[in-house]
């Protein structure tokens, strides 16, 4: 199998669009992203979901939309591949490049018309690069039309929320130990109603359910708890500032009491702990590294925010060589930052895992 047809699996894992690594030649533009035809389009994907107020998972629907149409309009034209959505018979001659442009820009005006005027600059920028996309007589804009409707037709009714970035009901526990709560500054839950959104792939939201956190009399419990305690506080053992009007709630365990005020170095974000959804979606992308490059060793930097830059610069650089660098990195990020147990993370991981394993088994299968 040639790397072109491996790396074609890569385009349709949610997780991994900001990843898509397919190798189709474009010419430079002043106005596009950099990159090939399909990097041009996932970045600008990226861009318009950010750009539209979408949040974390509700922004990986988005971007998934656009992965699954960009996914098929390639498939339809070089093979190789089993299409996610409908079979798409492609005319002779069709151009992959004409196919992609085509069908990311129709799946994303259609979920964000409010950004109809850039992403329409953005697409008679890339049509241009290829004479309008009319040498294969319209061949590759026909596939890319019919994937995008394809697609759209096909998640119509999934249960995904608009406007963009609303919370929703959902149903709560008497207040005690284990159950989430709200926490400093006291946001609203973030969009819990993904949770109800039809899966792409996966049969049940249960389907990789995770066993309970241990028992909080546990020694398991009380090492993950003296962990986070020591090493994830904002400026050390000592409080002053307080945790704010709702008091943390005693587990009966004398091993670990709350310390009265303490802060994570990184503000708590608004949804539950276990297991550590950041944690489940690198590891995720993690494993599908290592299935489709056939290796554990990759070469991968990850941009952020340096703070002896200006503001919203991503100057600092972490360099990954393999997989396994990239799974521990993430466990303790999150302990050092405050935000999760170390236990949740490695939960996380095992879950990601077995996540990505069943969707490169199930879905986008080699053509026999």
């Amino acid at each position: 199998m040639n790397p072109l047809t491996q790396l074609k699996k890569i385009l349709i894992l949610p997780i991994l669009i900001a990843l898509t690594l397919v190798a189709l030649a474009a010419p430079a533009s002043a106005t596009l992203p950099p990159g090939n035809t399909v990097q041009q389009w996932n970045k600008i994907a990226e861009d318009t979901v950010v750009g539209s107020g979408a949040f974390q998972t509700e922004g990986l629907i988005y971007m998934s939309y656009t992965s699954a149409a960009v996914y098929d309009a390639a498939v339809a034209i070089d093979g190789d591949f089993e299409p996610y959505g409908p079979l798409i018979t492609a005319p002779p001659g069709a151009s992959v490049d004409c196919a992609v442009i085509e069908a990311a820009y129709r799946t994303l005006v259609n979920y964000f018309p409010l950004q109809a005027g850039t992403l329409g600059a953005l697409y008679a920028e890339a049509l241009s690069n290829f004479g309008g996309c009319t040498g294969d007589g319209g061949g590759g804009t026909l596939v890319g039309q019919t994937a995008a409707t394809n697609i759209i037709t096909l998640r119509t009714g999934d249960g995904r929320m608009i406007p963009i970035g609303t919370t929703s009901s959902f149903p709560t526990l008497p207040p005690g130990p284990g159950v989430w709560r709200l926490t400093p500054p006291f946001q609203s839950p973030q969009t819990p109603w993904v949770g109800n959104v039809r899966r792409f792939i996966l049969q049940s939201v249960d389907q990789f359910l995770p066993d309970p956190p241990p028992s909080l009399h546990s020694h398991e419990w009380v090492e993950a708890f003296t962990e986070v305690k020591a090493y994830g506080p904002m400026t050390g053992s000592t409080r002053t500032d307080g945790f704010g009007p709702v008091p943390g709630y005693n587990d009966g365990n004398p091993a670990t009491v709350e310390q009265a005020g303490w802060r994570p170095l990184l503000t708590t974000p608004n949804h539950p702990e276990y297991p550590s959804a950041h944690g489940t979606l690198t590891s995720a992308m993690a494993e599908v590294f290592r299935a489709v490059l056939g290796t554990n060793r990759i070469d991968l930097d990850i941009h952020g925010f340096d703070p002896a830059g200006p503001a919203g610069n991503l100057n600092a650089v972490r360099h990954f060589e393999k997989t396994s660098d990239l799974r521990r990195e993430i466990i303790n990020a999150r302990l050092w930052a405050g935000l999760h147990y170390r236990l949740s993370t490695v939960t996380g991981i095992a879950l990601g895992r077995q996540v990505a394993k069943f969707d490169l088994k199930h879905a986008f299968q080699p053509v026999e």
